[in-house]
């Protein structure tokens, strides 16, 4: 099976994961499909990003990518808080 994303020069995409190497992996890919990938390593940080995205009027992650499994807030968490903001 393929899977063709096309993208834009302005899409977003927020990737939460706590392991470095799985961040640094999702990284390389999505530059590869030139996507601006931004990082984060638990939930909380996740859902800090993009609240401050909305709060500071900038565009919002086209895409969230998150770990399930995550110290401080894990993704099923950020995902309820996220999804309540909108």
């Amino acid at each position: 099976m393929n899977l063709e994303i096309k993208s834009t020069e302005t899409s977003k995409v927020l990737v939460a994961n706590d392991d470095p190497t799985q961040l640094m992996f999702l990284a390389v890919i999505l530059d590869k499909m030139n996507l601006r990938a931004s990082q984060a390593t638990n939930g909380y940080e996740a859902f800090k990003l993009v609240r401050n995205a909305i709060d500071n009027y900038q565009k919002v992650f086209d895409l969230v990518i998150l770990d399930l499994n995550m110290p401080v807030m894990d993704g099923h968490d950020a995902c309820k808080k996220i999804s309540k903001i909108f």
